[in-house]
């Protein structure tokens, strides 16, 4: 790939991570739902990929919205290009 991998270490040096002990013991969907709240909540700026106006990610683009927060829908870049570079992107952050 033409792009860095990260590594934890990496992560680890330049995110918080934020554990929230009520997600645990949750059913993976519910978890993710609660997290997409807790996010799109407490946070300035929410960055999506959103292409259909449905699911969990939508779902807390709304509550964000809702709450007055800057919302950037990468999206919208990506149809100006090859949408292999979407993939390639998204696998830098998969891998």
């Amino acid at each position: 790939s033409k792009y860095p991998k990260l590594r934890q270490k990496d992560l680890d040096s330049k995110y918080e991570i934020i554990y929230l002990p009520e997600f645990e013991g949750k059913h993976p969907k519910t978890a993710i739902l609660r997290r997409n709240k807790y996010i799109a909540e407490n946070t300035d700026c929410v960055v999506c990929y959103l292409t259909v106006p449905s699911g969990g990610a939508y779902e807390a683009v709304k509550i964000a919205n809702k709450n007055d927060k800057e919302i950037i829908n990468i999206y919208q870049y990506f149809s100006y290009f090859d949408k292999s570079v979407a993939t390639d992107l998204a696998s830098v952050f998969m891998n």
